[in-house]
């Protein structure tokens, strides 16, 4: 194929509107990719605020329920005068507390159930069906240390067959009001750790996302394993998320109020497939644009080159002794000269 002005146009001006799009296509999914992972981020960080101020509000409830459930034991005579036997009194003391921890769990919603241990083996409780025995034999009441701490979730084998609530658990050495101020028994309220993944599911709805619960120490409170073994995530990228490996994103740590850490850890990989559904779109506009981008090449390039053309034609003409008609072919300056030159 012979080179000429008019294959060259085409050629060039096609080079330049491919290399246009390449660049301005290049610099919008730029843009969108920081528009979305900076709109990511900002929903991220306010949700997991969301979250972290309602466990605070549910640590702050239970605060005060702690402090109301030892208020309404201290204010009975029996509270500093109990002992193994039960008598009148103490018959009255165990229905009012009972009836009182009642109501101390349906004011609360995340409270399953609570329960109060004394020291002479008295349990009070607000489920009548808890398997009494094995609820005394529940190593986590003896073994506390300190006079308050949390039991990670676990389901409870005092519970009653088919009930299986997971739940975590508040301990506190709760003291006698006399002088002698003796340890007066063990109150243990469990809570529900359903009531976790209530609050931390708008963040865990994402696929790209993980909110979990740890420890100080660097230990796990509470993870929805649920979630993978539903197959609501990829094991791989759940697993990444977890690890905090290999990811193309961030990690926030909100500290609670008890200590415990609130970790999101999220992945920027739906960004990356966002880029790659705009990149199929602009090259699906690409391919309907080069057809349309040749024909406009190709009609101006003949508008400039056709009158060269013909000028050309009327050359050979006169080369080869033809009589050739000379009149003006063009509306451009240059090739009426050439045309007056003839």
């Amino acid at each position: 194929m012979q080179r000429t002005i008019k294959s060259d146009m085409v050629r060039w001006n096609l080079v330049l509107i491919l290399l246009v799009t390449v660049c301005i296509s290049g610099l919008h999914l730029h843009q969108i990719y920081l528009y979305t992972v900076r709109q990511n981020r900002e929903e991220i960080v306010t949700m997991s605020e969301q979250a972290g101020n309602s466990l605070n509000h549910m640590l702050n409830q239970l605060d005060v329920l702690q402090y109301q459930v030892i208020e309404s034991l201290t204010q009975w005579p029996e509270y500093d005068k109990g002992n193994s036997q039960w008598t009148r009194e103490s018959l009255a003391f165990l229905k009012n507390t009972e009836k009182q921890f009642q109501a101390f769990r349906r004011a609360v919603p995340f409270v399953a159930d609570i329960y109060w241990l004394d020291d002479y083996g008295k349990l009070y409780t607000t489920d009548s069906s808890v398997r009494r025995e094995l609820l005394r034999e529940n190593q986590s009441l003896y073994d506390m240390g300190e006079d308050d701490c949390f039991v990670l979730p676990f389901c409870p084998s005092y519970q009653m067959e088919g009930k299986e609530i997971v739940v975590f658990s508040y301990l506190k050495n709760i003291y006698r009001m006399d002088r002698s101020r003796g340890r007066r028994g063990i109150l243990q309220i469990d809570m529900r750790a359903s009531y976790l993944e209530e609050l931390l599911r708008p963040i865990n709805d994402n696929p790209y996302c993980l909110a979990y619960l740890g420890t100080e120490d660097g230990g796990t409170v509470w993870i929805p394993e649920e979630l993978y073994e539903e197959g609501r995530r990829e094991g791989e990228l759940f697993d990444r998320l977890l690890s905090g490996k290999g990811l193309s994103g961030y990690s926030l740590c909100c500290v609670l109020d008890n200590g415990w850490r609130l970790h999101v850890v999220y992945s920027n990989d739906f960004v990356f497939k966002s880029l790659m559904d705009n990149l199929t779109s602009l090259v699906l506009l690409l391919l309907v644009m080069l057809p349309l981008s040749v024909l406009c090449v190709y009609k101006y390039s003949g508008y400039l080159t056709g009158p060269l053309q013909k000028l050309t034609g009327r050359m050979k003409g006169l080369e080869s002794g033809e009589l050739v008609e000379i009149h003006t072919i063009s509306r451009f300056e240059e090739i009426r000269i050439l045309e007056r030159r003839m």
